[in-house]
């Protein structure tokens, strides 16, 4: 059995990477909302292809931009400004946005095959469908042995 030496200092790398998080996704940002800005969003993998959801409420279809360019998928969408507010309104939360521009950039952990790429908009989700490339495939190797006679 071998021995494995523990080295201390990487535990605080991983605390380190912890704290790094929490601040990031606990500050307010200069807009007042809480945590990252823009949508909300899934990703998941199947068999077939990569899929992504977004919560994009009070969007329209023209107001997201999507591209896929050498192993990146970009989303960049506006907000619609909010129109003229009262003077006597009394903000209690502010959880929605409230106009302003957005974008995400996510390596694609996969190729994908653009061209064949499918995008829906239904009742603020936008859905994102992006298959593999045929060359990302699992494929299966059959296995060949001589006959016993």
């Amino acid at each position: 059995m071998a021995l494995t030496q523990w080295n201390p200092l990487t535990e605080f790398v991983s605390l380190r990477d912890a704290m790094d998080r929490l601040f990031n996704e606990s500050m307010v940002r200069p807009n007042g909302t809480l945590g990252r800005s823009g949508p909300a969003y899934d990703l998941y993998e199947t068999e077939d292809g990569l899929h992504f959801r977004f919560a994009v409420p009070g969007m329209r279809p023209e107001d997201v931009d999507i591209t896929v360019n050498q192993g990146t998928l970009s989303v960049k969408g506006t907000y619609p400004r909010m129109g003229e507010q009262q003077q006597n309104w009394i903000w209690h939360t502010r959880g929605l946005p409230q106009g302003g521009d957005f974008q995400f950039a996510f390596g694609l952990p996969t190729a994908v095959d653009a061209d064949r790429a499918e995008a829906s908009f239904e009742n603020g989700i936008l859905t994102l469908s992006l298959p593999k490339a045929e060359a990302a495939k699992p494929k299966r190797i059959s296995i060949s042995a001589p006959t016993s006679s």
